[in-house]
């Protein structure tokens, strides 16, 4: 449970951030190429593309939460795909953990091996999971914010609000 805490406290921070001090922010610490190939796709996915991204291990989810704050999905809705989508994987780990510690190493080896298992077929089919899920489109929710404080895609920066 303190995982999962962590975890969305973490995500949240990181998806204020990015919404507070927008793309000049994002792209001083997110790699460029990462961000280039990470914008585009949430793009033309949205909420459900970060959803499956976030529920399959494997994915840079640092570099999503931080795109993720740079579009007009809502704090609350990114908080629901983060606590949903990587739950399963968290449970999965602490349930392993628990076997480990009552001495029970052949369900903690059965957990691992099929989490090792999972990871690698996702990280093997992660450029057919993400062709895919960029063919289906998959909503328009995850549309680039443009507030002052962000920047265009052609790298032109807005003018801040006057006071």
């Amino acid at each position: 449970a303190y995982s999962m805490v962590g975890v969305v406290v973490g995500s949240a921070a990181v998806f204020v951030g990015s919404r507070r001090f927008g793309r000049p922010y994002v792209e001083r610490v997110v790699d460029p190429a990462a961000l280039a190939r990470w914008d585009d796709f949430v793009d033309r996915t949205g909420v459900p593309g970060l959803f499956v991204l976030f529920l399959l291990p494997t994915f840079p989810d640092d570099v999503l939460c931080f795109v993720a704050g740079l579009t007009d999905v809502r704090l609350r809705t990114f908080l629901a795909l983060v606590l949903v989508g990587r739950t399963p994987t968290f449970v999965a780990a602490a349930y392993a953990g628990t076997r480990l510690a009552d001495g029970n190493l052949v369900d903690f080896a059965t957990v691992v091996a099929a989490l090792t298992v999972a990871s690698v077929a996702v990280y093997a089919a992660r450029h057919r999971i993400v062709a895919r899920l960029n063919r289906s489109g998959g909503g328009r929710r995850g549309r680039r914010r443009r507030t002052a404080r962000s920047q265009t895609r052609a790298g032109a920066v807005t003018q801040p609000p006057r006071l």
